[in-house]
C-alpha cells in the first residue's frame, strides 16, 4: 500500500492567504488614514498653543489695561512681558504656513497665529488642516478656524471661503 502524507502548503494555498492579508490590510490602513491622525494631532495642538496664548493676551490686557499692538511680533510681545513661556514653532505643514493677510494694517501675523486687535478687544486664530475640522464647515464655505475672541471668552470654530481668512472683531 501507497501512503500519501500532506506535509506543508501548496503555492496556490500561500499564495490565497497572502492575497487575503493583503487586501485586509490595505483596509485597515485605509480605516486608520494615518495622514489624517497626524493632521487632527497638529490640530489639537495648535488649539492648546492658541489657548496658551489667549491666557497669555488676558494677563497681559489686565495688567496693561489694554491688548498688544497689532504687528508681526506680538507673540514675541507677549513673551518679553513674562506672559508666555516659549513661542510656538512654525508649522511645517504647507497649507496653513502662510494664512494671515500680514500687510494689511489691522493684522498681525507670527508663527501660524494671526492676530487682530483694537486695543479693548482681541482675536487670535488659526487654520486648521484635518479633514475632521474642515468638514464642519459647509461645502460653500470650505475651510475651518479657530478662534478665539476677547469678547467671548473662549475659542470656536469659524468658517470662510476658499481664500479669505476671519474678520473683524
Amino acid at each position: 500500500m501507497y501512503k500519501h502524507s500532506i506535509l506543508g502548503f501548496t503555492l496556490i494555498e500561500l499564495l490565497v492567504v497572502i492575497a487575503v492579508v493583503g487586501v485586509l490590510a490595505a483596509g485597515v490602513f485605509t480605516a486608520i488614514n494615518p495622514l489624517e491622525q497626524l493632521a487632527r494631532a497638529r490640530d489639537a495642538d495648535r488649539k492648546v498653543k492658541l489657548g496658551q496664548l489667549a491666557q497669555a493676551l488676558q494677563t497681559y490686557f489686565t495688567s496693561k489695561i489694554q491688548f498688544p499692538a497689532v504687528n508681526n511680533s506680538w507673540i514675541t510681545t507677549l513673551k518679553n512681558e513674562g506672559e508666555l513661556k516659549n513661542v510656538p514653532a512654525q508649522s511645517t505643514y504647507v497649507a496653513v504656513t502662510d494664512i494671515c493677510t500680514s500687510s494689511l494694517p489691522s493684522r498681525g501675523k507670527e508663527s501660524d497665529y494671526c492676530y487682530l486687535s483694537n486695543g479693548q478687544d482681541a482675536a487670535v486664530y488659526v487654520r486648521m488642516e484635518s479633514s475632521a475640522e474642515n468638514k464642519k464647515c459647509s461645502s460653500n464655505i470650505p475651510r475651518a478656524w479657530f478662534m478665539w475672541l476677547s469678547t467671548e471668552g473662549t475659542g470656536r470654530i469659524m468658517c470662510t471661503g476658499t481664500t479669505s481668512e476671519p474678520t473683524g472683531l
